[in-house]
Order: C-alpha cells, then sequence, then structure tokens
C-alpha cells in the first residue's frame, strides 16, 4: 500500500513539475507581444518620416552591361532577338550574349 502512494506521489510530482514551465508562458506572449508591437511601431515611424522628406529620390538599381535599347520594328527578327538577349541576358558579357545567338540563329536556320 506504502509503494503505491509513493509511485502516485512520484507521478503527482512529475506532472507538476511539468505544467510549472507552462505558467511562464503568459509572460512569453506579454514579450512576444511588445515585441512585435515595437517592430511595427518603428516601421511605421520610418515610412512616415520618409514621406516627410521631400523629394527624396533612391537611385535606380544598374543591372548589368546592356544598356536600354529602342523598340525595333516588326519585320527585323534578328534585330528582335538580338534585342531579347541583350535586355534579359544581362549576367552574361557581350561576346557570350554574340556566340548565344549565333548558336540560336543556326538552330532556328535549321528547323526552316
Amino acid at each position: 500500500m506504502y509503494a503505491v502512494h509513493a509511485v502516485r506521489g512520484l507521478i503527482a510530482a512529475i506532472l507538476l513539475g511539468l505544467a510549472l514551465p507552462a505558467s511562464a508562458d503568459p509572460v512569453l506572449l506579454l514579450l512576444l507581444r511588445f515585441a512585435r508591437d515595437r517592430a511595427i511601431s518603428t516601421s511605421l515611424e520610418a515610412g512616415y518620416n520618409s514621406m516627410q522628406q521631400p523629394y527624396a529620390t533612391i537611385p535606380s538599381p544598374v543591372y548589368g552591361f546592356a544598356l536600354p535599347t529602342p523598340p525595333v520594328a516588326f519585320a527585323q527578327e534578328e534585330q528582335q532577338l538580338r534585342t531579347l538577349l541583350d535586355e534579359n541576358f544581362l549576367h552574361l558579357s557581350r561576346a557570350q550574349r554574340e556566340r548565344f545567338f549565333l548558336r540560336i540563329a543556326q538552330c532556328i536556320e535549321r528547323s526552316i
């Protein structure tokens, strides 16, 4: 009989020990809510302050080696293909884009 009470007491002590960390949850939730509110208010303040600066301009990003080109006429398919490659394969050098164009032109000629 004494062993049964000891086992029940041990189980109760284990369950009580597991329940103690759960009591910290409201404090943790309060800290997380404070951090969230702080982040939101900082973000809103930064947005408001940026709107207050007159004519604040952000520099345009530079994406590669190709310069913007004007639109080409519809009949100039070769020029359209070159323009397409120049505008969309900015990570390639001019020589690499030229080799790529020649390879595509060969494939198109074979398919015709």
